[in-house]
């Protein structure tokens, strides 16, 4: 028997309490296991939920060695592919941990043999639910436009994300996301109901006032617990100037703050977008209305401005990347005979910015939705993978990143992800929804019906016909019904057309939440007539329609022949453990239909789904792979 150092000897009982805490102190780290992150001398990293069901697994064995072949029975329950799953699981806790190569003080190797754990155990108390705002916490909220002309409010917006984005540059801090700061626009709060509301120590308030191209904005940063003013500056400049008064504005805050975290004040913090100041006014107009998307003109509106700024200023990447990214996603929030048309546009567009920058996120991310529209998932995953390297913290691009893995059916390589930026946005509904995609594929209705229910609460339109699914599920039909009448008018709007008809609203009530296989039939021929007609645009709505009347082959034509802007939301939903879901994942094309999407490349890069493994000997190239359930 092995007789190296190890922990001192625990009782049963003792083991049980560390085993039933959501948080442990692991030598000098600090694991919680419901937030999925390790924080200790590496700094905050999100782990896999696997990767810490291997912990888990070590700490169970009261410092006794694990075997291989048992850890990987234990968290994995499969051969082939096991070894290489544990290897990285192991080599990513102690990376978290803050082991080093020769170095093991938390997990060591015990030769052809296994692992244990060596490092101290203590339990923590569960803090998560009233966690401190931490000293690095920063929101940057609505400027308030005091102009007697309303069209200036889109100045006093870009003012806003534009300092923003500069306090995002230093890296250091922890910046609050635009969607939660814009939450709060209009609202009457006073600072300590904010700071609670966004989780943050820190505050920068501000007014802007446009008049006879002067520009007067004053701004304040303060202590969210209190309202206590750390600075305060008003800048009187002409309109050409913004650019000069943001990188000031920002430059001061982060000389108030460089006593909390290292920050060099001396390097440009706010890029200088373009030469023009109209051609500006132009950007920040068009790029409020693509965050809004909303609406059948809020995005053609948009992309009207963006088209004026690029026409005024040709080499703006910034608003060529926006312009790509309006284009792409119009099909899915308007109606237009014209949806390929934009398709193209964006191509065009997105070919424009990396000419000029290359290097430019929202570029890259618009990239990766094209990739998934062209049926090319492994080089989505790619692409979104390497731009969050060139990238840390980028949470829409992050977010992505998530969405692709769970269409991969990699939920639990997805969850991290969402976890990880959930904090820069606690009123942003894209994480509920996010996080309901998780916990629907893992059965857990009432756990998703909650994360829906918070971002239908949030605003989240297409959310509403997401409940009520979910509530068909649970073979609550006349629920499901019920809510879609009473919270009709907070539908997306797209939804709201398409059931628009007292009768269109009747056949799919009776086919896709009271199962009557007549109505199915009627509505599976409306929506295959919707396929067959080029002039109808693909959104993520129609196809699902499919999978709801239970009709497997034409919803994989449907992805295969009009895949719609979100197809990665569309493949996500066929990992859910219910029949029209297992039909299409067992269905006869199946296998050809993933190798056709790149999935099987993007499997055999990131890991293989539960319902789906290589055939032993094989790495499931060539179809070589079985459909499990």
């Amino acid at each position: 028997m092995y007789k190296g150092h190890r922990q001192p000897v625990r009782t049963r009982f003792f083991w049980l309490v560390l085993r039933s805490m959501t948080q442990l102190r692991i030598g000098t780290s600090r694991v919680n296991f419901a937030s999925l992150v390790i924080e200790g001398e590496s700094g905050r990293i999100s782990v896999e939920p696997k990767v810490l069901e291997v912990l888990k697994a070590l700490i169970d064995a009261n410092g006794d060695v694990v075997t291989r072949e048992d850890l990987i029975d234990q968290v994995w329950g499969v051969g082939f592919g096991g070894d290489e799953r544990l290897s990285r699981a192991i080599s990513l806790l102690r990376k978290a941990l803050g082991d080093t190569r020769g170095n093991h003080q938390h997990i060591e190797t015990i030769s052809k043999r296994g692992y244990r754990l060596i490092a101290s155990l203590h339990a923590l108390e569960d803090s998560s639910a009233s966690e401190p705002a931490s000293p690095l916490s920063i929101a940057v909220l609505p400027f308030v436009n005091l102009s007697s002309n309303p069209d200036q409010e889109v100045l006093a917006d870009g003012m806003t994300e534009e300092l923003l984005n500069a306090l995002n540059q230093t890296g250091s801090l922890e910046v609050t996301g635009r969607t939660s700061s814009f939450a709060l626009k209009g609202q009457n709060k006073d600072s300590r109901e904010i700071g609670r509301s966004l989780n943050v120590a820190h505050l920068i308030e501000g007014s802007l006032r446009c008049d006879q191209g002067r520009l007067r904005v004053t701004a304040q940063l303060v202590k969210a617990k209190d309202g206590f003013q750390l600075w305060s500056g008003a800048f009187d400049e002409s309109l050409a100037d913004i650019f000069e008064v943001q990188e000031r504005i920002a430059r001061c805050i982060l000389t108030e703050l460089s006593c909390l975290i290292d920050i060099d004040v001396s390097k440009s913090v706010t890029p200088k977008l373009t030469r023009d100041p109209q051609a500006y006014a132009a950007f920040v107009q068009g790029r409020e209305l693509y965050h809004k998307r909303i609406g059948q003109l809020t995005l053609p509106t948009a992309i009207s401005h963006l088209e004026k700024a690029v026409e005024l200023e040709p080499e703006f990447a910034d608003a060529w990347a926006a312009l790509a990214m309006a284009h792409f996603v119009l099909p899915e929030y308007s109606k237009t005979s014209q949806w390929q048309d934009h398709m193209e546009a964006s191509r065009e567009a997105l070919d424009k910015v990396e000419q000029l920058d290359p290097s430019n996120s929202l570029a890259k991310l618009t990239k990766a939705y094209i990739l998934e529209h062209d049926l090319r998932f492994d080089e989505a995953a790619l692409t979104s993978e390497k731009a969050l390297e060139e990238h840390p913290g980028d949470s829409e691009t992050e977010v992505h990143f998530a969405f692709t893995l769970m269409a991969m059916g990699l939920h639990e390589q997805a969850e991290p992800l969402i976890r990880n930026t959930m904090p820069q946005n606690p009123l942003s509904p894209i994480y509920p929804v996010l996080l309901c995609g998780v916990r629907r594929a893992l059965g857990d209705v009432e756990g998703a019906l909650g994360h829906y229910q918070k971002a239908f609460n949030l605003g989240h339109g297409p959310s509403g016909i997401a409940i009520a699914t979910l509530k068909m599920q649970s073979e609550k039909s006349e629920q499901s019904v019920a809510f879609i009448k009473k919270h009709f008018g907070g539908l997306d709007a797209m939804d709201q057309s398409t059931l628009g008809s007292p009768i269109t609203r009747h056949l799919v009530f009776g086919a896709y939440f009271r199962k009557k296989r007549g109505y199915r039939w009627i509505v599976k021929q409306m929506l295959e007539s919707r396929l067959n007609n080029p002039a109808r645009q693909a959104t993520a709505t129609s196809v699902a329609g499919f999978l709801l009347v239970d009709e497997p082959k034409l919803w994989m034509k449907n992805v295969l022949e009009k895949p719609n802007p979100y197809v990665a939301y569309t493949l996500s939903r066929i990992w859910d453990p219910i029949n029209e879901c297992a039909h299409v994942r067992l269905h006869e094309d199946f296998p050809a239909f993933a190798a056709r999407l790149g999935l099987v490349r993007a499997w055999q890069r990131y890991g293989w789904p539960p319902q789906i493994q290589p055939n032993p000997g094989t790495d499931g190239s060539d179809l070589q792979f079985t459909v499990i359930g």
